[in-house]
């Protein structure tokens, strides 16, 4: 109403959408009826009434136009995503429910959800100070916010400024107009406990009257007309505990009888005053009728027709599904800024995976890589030209049990002393033979493969032939040797089991074919 006051019932059933969410389905049932009882809206003007409401009987049910604006849907501000593109969010009388993790969290969500030149409108016991990176304040007393992705100052205007014939009245006769015709009852007290003033609705509520200014706040009957008030909430010293704090404190009553025989439940919020030097003079306790939200009266339009129930559930269901359509834009956005990040990686990898590739097509040597079970996981091509076997071949495949013309199993010690740590680097010379049938000497280099934090994960073989022409793997196989040419001899194993007694030749083989072993002690090397 405020709003259709402010911009006209034509432009506000044009341009505004309101989204009222609630986690409670019961509530938002309720408010979907848009009904109320003469009780309920004994509060609005008689003019405000007339104006936005349609009377049946002795109910009052919202224009049809102005309930079309207000979209209702079930919403949880911790967990579901939030309703973006937001102008304006109201959060009152919500976060001081929350821990200050799940605060800071909720209005991180909120500063996403708002546009440029939105506002945040909180309860008076709430605050997004906690995160000034992320609010502004526009006006504190209001608890007003902005967030700070627009422009800072730039205000919203919702009426256009208008000429004034009359002059403004005098700030402390709006003040007193203001305390004495608003909409929860209110109590001011000075620092002696003395009742100073009190407002039409708190004299409806706890029976005061004029001869009540000016007596101690414990003298008075209000005991009596809120029952236990007394016995649990000492309002004195409530008065004194927000003065310590410089703070609101907000107590909430349970049930209370009131003077008609009747029972309500209220908020009791005491707030200290101070004057212009800022020092204490008093407080204000402001008592909140919050029935209507703690029970729900559960009332239904019995007189709707068939007609109106199905367009009402018709029009629930679409109001539910634009609200997680707003959901699934928002989890939308986030996919996709975790796929542009993948995408990088992915890009990254490759590149590293394009030079590994190339260091190890150009290496002469044969290069294999096992893991921690033995099994191989890297299969070079010259690998592949001295062994026969292609990488696809012996993918995965138990080492240990590769027929590659070369005694594995005399390698197993060297593997077996990498992978315990015991020798990060050791050789071994043996006579191996490859795919052509040709025997050689091949120097095997066993490495243990050690992050640079954390246990050895595997070890790496790199095979030399030290006593054969370098092959380039991409050059074509010259095809079997003539039968009528004899192989060269092999090394005698009978010599090549013999201890090493000379040292290593120009070209790095044990002289005579003999097995030369080399193990990394730390400080050098042991032959």
């Amino acid at each position: 109403m405020v709003l259709a006051e402010a911009m006209g019932s034509g432009e506000f059933c044009r341009r505004v959408k309101l989204y009222a969410t609630d986690v409670d389905t019961d509530a938002l049932d309720k408010a979907r009826s848009a009904t109320y009882s003469a009780t309920e809206v004994e509060m609005i003007s008689p003019v405000l009434r007339k104006a936005y409401f349609d009377q049946e009987g002795s109910r009052f049910s919202v224009r049809k136009d102005i309930r079309r604006s207000v979209v209702f849907g079930r919403h949880d501000l911790v967990r579901d995503a939030p309703i973006s593109r937001l102008d304006i969010c109201t959060r009152r009388n919500v976060l001081m429910y929350l821990d200050t993790e799940t605060q800071a969290g909720v209005l991180d969500r909120l500063h996403s959800a708002l546009l440029p030149g939105g506002l945040l409108l909180l309860g008076k016991a709430a605050t997004p100070l906690s995160l000034p990176d992320r609010f502004r304040p526009v006006e504190l007393k209001l608890r007003i916010f902005e967030p700070l992705h627009r422009e800072p100052g730039t205000p919203l205007v919702l009426l256009p400024p208008a000429d004034r014939a009359a002059p403004s009245p005098a700030p402390d006769t709006l003040r007193a107009g203001a305390f004495r015709s608003g909409p929860h009852a209110g109590l001011t007290v000075d620092l002696g406990g003395a009742l100073q003033a009190f407002n039409e609705r708190a004299r409806d509520l706890l029976g005061l009257h004029d001869a009540d200014g000016g007596q101690p706040l414990g003298d008075l009957d209000i005991s009596c007309r809120l029952v236990d008030v007394a016995a649990s909430i000492d309002l004195a010293a409530s008065v004194d505990r927000a003065h310590t704090l410089r703070a609101p404190l907000l107590v909430q009553a349970t049930d209370r009888a009131l003077a008609m025989g009747e029972t309500c439940n209220l908020d009791i919020e005491t707030s200290p005053l101070y004057d212009a030097l800022g020092a204490p003079i008093g407080a204000a306790i402001a008592l909140t009728d919050v029935t209507t939200l703690v029970r729900g009266q559960a009332e239904l339009d019995h007189q709707t027709g068939e007609l109106g129930s199905a367009y009402e559930a018709l029009q629930g269901t679409n109001e539910e599904l634009e609200t997680i359509n707003e959901e699934l834009q928002s989890t939308n956005e986030e996919v996709h800024a975790s796929n542009d990040e993948l995408c990088s990686r992915s890009v990254e990898l490759q590149r590293v995976n394009v030079y590994l590739e190339a260091i190890l097509t150009g290496m002469h040597d044969g290069v294999v890589v096992l893991d921690a079970a033995l099994m191989v996981q890297l299969w070079n091509d010259r690998s592949a030209d001295l062994r026969g076997l292609g990488a696809e071949e012996v993918h995965n495949t138990p080492f240990f049990a590769l027929d590659i013309g070369l005694s594995v199993e005399a390698l197993r010690p060297l593997v077996d002393d990498a992978l315990v740590g015991k020798a990060d680097v050791s050789q071994l010379t043996l006579v191996a033979r490859n795919r052509r049938g040709r025997s050689f000497s091949c120097r095997v280099t066993c490495t243990a493969l050690r992050p640079s934090s954390g246990p050895i994960i595997g070890v790496t073989l790199l095979m030399e032939a030290i006593d054969l022409p370098l092959i380039d793997p991409r050059t074509p196989d010259p095809g079997t040797p003539d039968p009528g040419t004899p192989d060269p001899a092999p090394p005698d194993p009978s010599v090549m089991d013999q201890p090493t007694t000379g040292g290593v030749s120009r070209h790095g083989s044990p002289r005579g074919g003999q097995s030369l072993v080399e193990r990394s002690t730390g400080g050098g090397r042991d032959w």
